[in-house]
């Protein structure tokens, strides 16, 4: 069955990737199941030549949309929040150079998540910090035609955007070409009082959402109402990529199966439902 959707999953991006064995497996599930598109985070973007990875997924009928920057640089400190000058600056300078590695890569968004840190403990002041180091970001990623992807996240991860709401207040000095707002179900669940009004409210701010369980697991393997969520989407008219996000339970290919099965459903429906099929 097609997928009306542009659907794929967030991935770490092995430095060997296009000789690793197992990442292209991955890759050969993604292209049977229909899913169009990645994340990607890659650690240590200097190691990896930006100008091959879209030829490489192009092969399995796959683009790379969005950096993920979750996993960049692990045991280095990347807070564009933090209390600390020099560990805000250095974060700044390091989220400048990933702009311009997405650029060369052709990748069309840059996530920022837990980048925003977690550090400084005054919420307002937090807000603030990550304010200004946004306000350096935005102009450094116009230039290279890169979208900055604020992502809500929940307040054990972080304290500066939360609600979508606190997100989309964020964002609203610039235009939205320039930068974006990342739902994602996993944090809503935790964060929001209702799943799909905020969706529906500030629908115009986003070009992607995370498809998450309230577990971290793949869609299908919690208890998160993605028919609601899905149902929000379609009545805005949303037309940017799901990406399944979340922690493989027992084997990837097969919980890949399910999560994109499951997503199929939703769609067939919402046909039902708006009387298309």
């Amino acid at each position: 069955m097609h997928i009306g959707k542009s659907v794929g999953i967030q991935m770490t991006l092995p430095i060997g990737y296009e000789s690793d064995a197992e990442f292209i497996e991955r890759m050969e599930a993604l292209r049977e199941t229909g899913c169009d598109h990645v994340e990607l985070n890659i650690a240590y973007p200097e190691e990896v030549e930006p100008s091959r990875i879209q030829g490489f997924l192009g092969g399995f009928g796959l683009r790379c949309t969005n950096y993920a920057t979750g996993g960049l640089y692990p045991g280095k400190k990347t807070s564009l929040s933090h209390f600390d000058e020099k560990v805000r600056m250095e974060s700044i300078t390091s989220i400048r150079k990933v702009i311009r590695y997405c650029s060369e890569a052709g990748f069309t968004g840059l996530i920022l998540g837990f980048a925003q840190g977690n550090d400084t403990a005054d919420r307002t002041l937090a807000r603030q910090l990550f304010a200004d180091s946004l306000s350096q970001l935005v102009p450094v990623a116009q230039d290279a035609g890169v979208v900055i992807v604020v992502e809500a996240l929940n307040r054990f991860i972080s304290n500066v955007c939360n609600l979508i709401e606190d997100t989309v207040e964020m964002v609203s000095p610039y235009p939205r070409k320039a930068v974006a707002v990342l739902p994602d179900t996993y944090h809503m669940n935790i964060e929001e009082v209702d799943m799909a009004l905020p969706l529906i409210k500030h629908a115009s701010w986003f070009n992607s959402i995370h498809f998450s369980e309230n577990n971290r697991y793949f869609p299908g393997l919690g208890a998160v109402d993605f028919q609601q969520v899905y149902r929000a989407l379609e009545s805005v008219g949303f037309t940017g990529t799901l990406t399944i996000e979340g922690n493989v339970k027992h084997s990837f290919i097969p919980e890949l199966r399910g999560s994109v099965g499951l997503i199929k459903l939703l769609e067939m429906n919402e046909n039902l439902y708006a009387g298309r099929a």
